[in-house]
């Protein structure tokens, strides 16, 4: 659970070790799972907190996408949150997601969000700079 104050127990955090013998062996990703009032009849909303590229996978949030991940688009009300997180995991292993290429360990979301704004990006790069000079 992720908030003790949750009476509804609604958010909870998730998390997967990736796969032996994929891109995502040995990382470890954080994700938010986020349960509705209409919980269990509809899917909870599930979301990565730690960057990754995977085909289900909306690339600017982190959300995985319904539409294309097929347990969250053909929902069973007896399903439950560690299905969900094995099925991603199993998602993993398929041939269109265990070869992709991933973001550096690390990264979290607000990287993509940093480098794809202007102001910020000028920003991130002088910082990347400062340390790569001092720590270099």
């Amino acid at each position: 659970m992720d908030d003790a104050d949750d009476i509804f127990m609604q958010s909870w955090t998730g998390t997967i070790i990736g796969p032996p013998g994929t891109v995502h062996e040995g990382r470890i990703y954080q994700l938010k799972l986020f349960c509705g009032k209409d919980y269990p009849d509809n899917p909870p909303s599930v979301r990565f907190q730690t960057r990754i590229n995977m085909t289900c996978v909306n690339q600017e949030s982190g959300a995985v996408e319904p539409n294309l991940f097929p347990m969250l688009a053909k929902w069973k009300r007896e399903s439950t949150m560690e299905d969900i997180l094995l099925q991603l995991k199993k998602e993993m292993t398929t041939p269109q997601n265990r070869k992709l290429a991933q973001p550096p360990e690390g990264v979290p979301l607000l990287f993509l969000t940093v480098t794809t704004c202007k102001p910020f990006y000028s920003l991130y790069l002088h910082y990347c700079n400062f340390y790569r000079h001092k720590f270099g």
